[in-house]
């Protein structure tokens, strides 16, 4: 039941998300399955490291380190963050980018209108979830 209407949730999700990635790189470059989208936003960490750049200009892998995860209170691997931060970026969720952190060039990555859209749709996600959970 509640993957029937997880994918039927990310049909919508899909629907939308191929306009945010088509106007944010002028080609349709959509190209993950229904799948492929369900696992990215449940992969573990993905949301929390949406949320943490979500409410900075940017964030450092050494910041990233830090996020706990929501479902267990443990620290993310490096691994894990890793993973996450590569395919948040193949994705189009997030960028790349450099920026000075005590007075060197550091890679930092900072979340885009795709990544902000994304967040988005998974809040509507689990608040659709929490009422269709209400009526079972």
């Amino acid at each position: 039941f509640f993957l029937l209407l997880a994918i039927n949730f990310v049909i919508c999700f899909e629907t939308e998300l191929k306009c945010i990635r088509h106007n944010n790189t002028g080609n349709n470059v959509f190209d993950l399955t229904k799948y492929e989208m369900i696992a990215l936003i449940i992969s573990e960490g993905a949301l929390e490291i949406l949320q943490f750049l979500n409410t900075r200009e940017v964030g450092f892998f050494k910041d990233l380190r830090k996020l706990k995860n929501m479902r267990t209170s443990t620290f993310f691997s490096t691994t894990t963050i890793s993973n996450r931060l590569k395919e948040l970026s193949e994705f189009g969720a997030i960028e790349k980018t450099i920026a000075v952190n005590n007075k060197r060039n550091v890679v930092a990555y900072k979340i885009n209108e795709t990544g902000r859209k994304t967040l988005e749709l998974a809040d509507k996600f689990d608040e659709e979830l929490k009422r269709v959970l209400k009526k079972v």
